[in-house]
């Protein structure tokens, strides 16, 4: 039996089409998302979900940092979900690209350490 050869499982990066299409429909997808941890939120009696990984970031907002640029970002794309809004949190440096990225979101300009200022 031989190695595999990296032919054996090339396959061809996504188009533009492609990627059009799978932003699309995670675009469509983020209400329902946000419906589910909504109704999860009043079931358990929470107030407001404070969300700080990036996975989640991305899925519940479509805010998405780049490969390891959350380790710079400060508090930028940490985000909040109430029974009425969604509120992302972007320093300057991300303040056009959030509201770019979450047009369904309320993003809020903070500045410094802003758990410490709490």
């Amino acid at each position: 039996m031989s190695e595999p050869a990296v032919s054996d499982h090339s396959v061809e990066p996504p188009s533009a089409v492609d990627l059009g299409r799978w932003s699309e429909a995670d675009r469509a997808a983020r209400p329902q998302r946000v419906a589910r941890l909504r109704e999860r939120m009043e079931r358990e009696g929470v107030d407001v979900y404070y969300g700080v990984r990036r996975e989640n970031t991305r899925y519940l907002t479509g805010f998405a940092l780049g490969d390891g640029e959350e380790k710079v970002a400060g508090v930028s794309g940490q985000f909040l979900v109430s029974i009425d809004e969604v509120v992302v949190l972007a320093d300057s440096r991300y303040t056009l690209q959030a509201r770019e990225e979450c047009p369904e979101a309320r993003v809020e300009q903070v500045y410094n350490d802003l758990p410490a200022r709490w």
